[in-house]
């Protein structure tokens, strides 16, 4: 299993997987659906009636929904995953497998030839075909007519390869948004805690999220590399920083960081790790840009890790000063 395949529990509960851990058997992952009451039901998959989950923790949702997501323990305040122990997993959904099935022509899904197009254009980029997985509709097979395609790549040599590609050579069927689209894109543009200009002046110039042949596509970067600060914390609580960034090779990845030398040293730290677990700001900034951010500051391996993660801070953000024309990574 690797990042962002997903689990079905014995008791209706998809996760995404978000690592394994070494000394015991399952894995660690963020809830996505969990089975409901047909009248309270978002959508359904495989015929489960089921609601959409927008937190990771179990505080944020009905006491019925929380008391069920308890029982799978989360890591620690700091890391909200949950363990979800090998024997309770009755399903494995393979994104890589997922892609393959597209690649090779075997998916019945609608829109999957123009799928299965997109994914052979990453890889004339340079993406190895094996670096691919196909997650959201397309992986729990709930396509819709106004459903997108959201593809992981795996490592940053394919990661590289398909960012540069889409920003050098990108074939003419490919279309991003305009900033005017951004601007108005209310899905997200005003619960970033930016305004609306200056989220668009970011999304601009960035090209994981576009259309192919109208089939809107993001493009989401997994690593095995570690990213998320371990053993035991210290917790500073909210900060507002100005930083200027120093590598951003791993920005890409979701999650992802970028190591920031700070403008002002804080808890007596001149660099940090700026750690992102949003959607919205991957390949938000790049190497020697300064950024402000507002995120949460926490001690840990010493070293200093600024973490943004909305899920847990809704009005956390990275932004560049000012955002800059699209880059090579």
């Amino acid at each position: 299993m690797r990042n962002f395949d997903i689990v079905l529990t014995h008791d209706n509960i998809w996760f995404h997987v978000t690592g394994s851990p070494a000394e015991s058997s399952g894995y660690y992952g963020s809830p996505k659906y969990i089975g409901c009451d047909p009248a309270e039901a978002t959508t359904c998959i495989a015929g489960i009636p089921v609601c959409r989950l927008w937190s990771k923790s179990a505080d944020g949702h009905s006491r019925e929904i929380g008391d069920r997501l308890r029982t799978y323990p989360q890591l620690s305040a700091v890391d909200a995953r949950h363990f979800i122990p090998e024997e309770r997993v009755v399903r494995c959904y393979h994104s890589a497998d997922a892609a393959q099935s597209i690649l090779m022509g075997r998916s019945p899904l609608p829109r999957a030839a123009i799928a299965r197009e997109f994914l052979q254009v990453l890889i004339q980029f340079g993406a190895d075909a094996d670096a691919l997985g196909v997650i959201g509709s397309y992986l729990l097979e709930k396509v819709t007519d106004d459903s997108d395609l959201d593809v992981v790549v795996e490592g940053l040599p394919s990661l590289t390869a398909v960012w540069n590609g889409l920003q050098t050579s990108a074939p003419v069927a490919v279309r991003f948004r305009t900033s005017l689209e951004w601007e108005a894109y209310e899905l997200f543009g005003e619960t970033v805690g930016l305004s609306p200009s200056v989220y668009a002046s970011h999304n601009v110039r960035k090209v994981d999220r576009g259309y192919f042949r109208g089939l809107e596509f993001s493009i989401i970067g997994i690593s095995a590399a570690h990213i998320r600060p371990d053993g035991p914390v210290t917790r500073l609580g909210e900060v507002s920083v100005t930083a200027d960034v120093v590598s951003h090779m791993a920005g890409g990845f979701l999650p992802g960081r970028w190591r920031v030398s700070l403008a002002e040293p804080l808890a007596g730290h001149a660099e940090a790790w700026l750690v992102n677990a949003d959607r919205e700001f991957t390949f938000q900034v790049f190497e020697g840009e300064r950024i402000h951010a507002q995120c949460e500051a926490i001690l840990a391996e010493d070293d200093l890790f600024l973490v943004v993660d909305r899920r847990q801070r809704p009005r956390a953000f990275i932004s560049s000063d000012p955002p800059l024309v699209r880059r090579l990574m």
